[in-house]
């Protein structure tokens, strides 16, 4: 119950997050994005080594869905400022 309201929670932060990203300053919360990011495939990947149920399983996915799709858009944000 606990591992699927932290995925939840992580996963509605990643969200609003990516959500903040359509805005022109971007860049000034590039540090909280990378956070919740690595925090989410962290927490996701260690909850798949401690055998999860099938609930957890689709949390769990979901979860690392969201976040490599919130970290895709950082690398994309990063190249643009960059370059």
């Amino acid at each position: 119950m606990f591992k699927n309201m932290l995925l939840a929670v992580l996963a509605v932060i990643n969200l609003i997050l990516i959500f903040l990203f359509q805005t022109r300053s971007a860049i000034y919360h590039f540090d909280i994005s990378t956070i919740a990011v690595g925090l989410t495939l962290i927490i996701s990947i260690l909850f798949l080594i401690v055998k999860p149920s099938k609930s957890n399983k689709l949390f769990i996915a979901a979860a690392l869905l969201i976040a490599l799709y919130h970290g895709t858009l950082l690398v994309m944000r990063v190249y643009h400022y960059v370059y």
